[in-house]
């Protein structure tokens, strides 16, 4: 049994004699996803003084080998097929049974990874019964590892161990992909064990008609124009902290006693429902993303201006996702657990493509939308939040107040924002012009990944 922590192979002896298997091939498929040369960017090195490992082709055939040997059909991409967020559920998850990530991860492979334990989280039923496992060969692995051990400590996240397998050989992937084949877990924290608030459903917003607005809805919380200006945040929707929901509602409060808008997951419970609360009890815009099947255990606010649901073309995460950041301006990232880790990585994956309108302003296309992370104190121990991700984005060359920026708390975030606010504010005006459903996409979501 392969140990690293508190991580460890869990062995399920119940679908050890048969595999769980697509009909669409009478093979059990396999994706691998490893590092390779080309437009997806640096892995994680090896630290000084550690054997080195065999070259990353040489471990791809080793392993490809013995999955063929096991009967496994594996999907080995060349590093060549472009993937983009409103595909990625089509082309990446539901085309495979079980996933494999190889040593010296680049950022689009950690996207990858964190991208499936939020599926598992959030009972995708895509990524049910599908094993993932991860090779520890070296050390490379180890700071997205510490990353979710940080997330956990910090209640952000429920035992991480149970949704991957870390491995520390090649012939370990075949038995353990068959013995975890079909099992399921549920991901939804105790505190969703129960129905969403009443009058809160997706079904909600059928009866609000074609433009989205929630019942009980008061004068005060309308505004007569979409904000010039929208800002995107993403946090969590399950922490019980008081002080991160507290971080919440004060910065929902001050967007929009700013007049600007707010752009989020449309959720109603943990930091998600206290920054819509903090924004519509000051007369704040609310827009909001998400999918049935969330909406339907987080809830919805009440005083929701706009949704965008299935009716917008919205049927996964990613796609979600992709309108959140084509109908914001900018972005602020509160604390958050594995939804606002995978947010953070799209994020900076669409800002290394240049050519993407998504992470470029409306007006000013020369420059990128920013990204701003609230690096929130723990526990008077001088540690921020978002310091083990911090130090993991740099390892793919993201500087910071280049890339991206760091604030102490959400005051200064919205200060950061002032200037591409005021500029981006005037040039635009009060429209809605520049608003994009899934299918008003005025270029695809594109990210070069490298076999996801």
């Amino acid at each position: 049994m392969a140990r690293l922590g508190n991580y460890q192979t869990r062995q399920f002896m119940e679908n050890t004699d048969t595999l769980t298997t697509a009909p669409r091939t009478d093979k059990y498929t396999v994706r691998l996803s490893s590092s390779q040369a080309g437009e997806e960017g640096t892995s994680i090195q090896q630290s000084r003084g550690r054997r080195p490992l065999e070259s990353q082709a040489k471990l791809r055939a080793q392993l490809i080998n013995l999955l063929r040997k096991a009967d496994y059909r594996v999907m080995n991409g060349k590093g060549t097929q472009l993937i983009e967020l409103h595909t990625m559920q089509q082309k990446s998850i539901s085309a495979a049974d079980a996933f494999v990530f190889l040593p010296r991860p680049t950022l689009a492979e950690v996207f990858k990874l964190t991208s499936l334990v939020v599926g598992y989280q959030t009972d995708d039923p895509e990524v049910k019964g599908k094993p993932t496992a991860l090779l520890q060969l070296d050390d490379t692995w180890s700071p997205v590892l510490d990353i979710f051990r940080h997330l956990e400590a910090q209640g952000m996240i429920s035992t991480p161990a149970r949704w991957f397998t870390v491995l520390d050989s090649l012939e370990e992937v075949a038995p353990t992909i068959k013995a975890q084949a079909g099992q399921e877990f549920s991901g939804w924290p105790e505190e969703f064990d129960k129905p969403p608030t009443p009058g809160s459903s997706p079904q909600s917003l059928e009866k609000a008609g074609a433009g989205g607005q929630l019942p009980n809805q008061t004068a005060r919380q309308r505004r007569s124009a979409l904000p010039e200006f929208n800002v995107g945040v993403f946090c969590s929707a399950t922490t019980r902290q008081d002080s991160f929901k507290r971080s919440a509602y004060i910065l929902g409060q001050n967007l929009a006693q700013k007049g600007i808008g707010v752009v989020f997951g449309a959720g109603s419970s943990g930091m998600m429902g206290e920054l819509a609360r903090g924004a519509l009890d000051h007369g704040g815009y609310l827009r909001g993303a998400n999918i049935s099947r969330i909406a339907r255990i987080e809830g919805l606010p009440q005083g929701l201006h706009e949704y965008w649901g299935e009716e917008s073309g919205i049927k996964d995460i990613y796609q979600r996702l992709s309108v959140m950041v084509a109908n914001s301006d900018a972005f602020i990232l509160l604390p958050g657990g594995a939804g606002t880790l995978q947010e953070l990585l799209a994020l900076l994956l669409l800002l290394r493509d240049k050519d993407n309108p998504l992470m470029r302003h409306r007006v000013h296309q020369d420059r990128s939308k920013k990204i701003v992370l609230v690096n929130q104190r723990l526990d008077g121990s001088g540690r921020g939040f978002y310091d083990p991700i911090i130090n993991l984005i740099q390892l793919f060359g993201y500087k910071v107040d280049q890339d991206f920026h760091v604030v102490s708390n959400e005051l200064e975030a919205i200060n950061q924002l002032q200037d591409s606010n005021n500029t981006v504010g005037r040039a635009v005006g009060v429209r809605a012009a520049g608003d994009l459903a899934v299918g008003e996409r005025r270029r695809p979501s594109g990210i070069g990944w490298a076999n996801v």
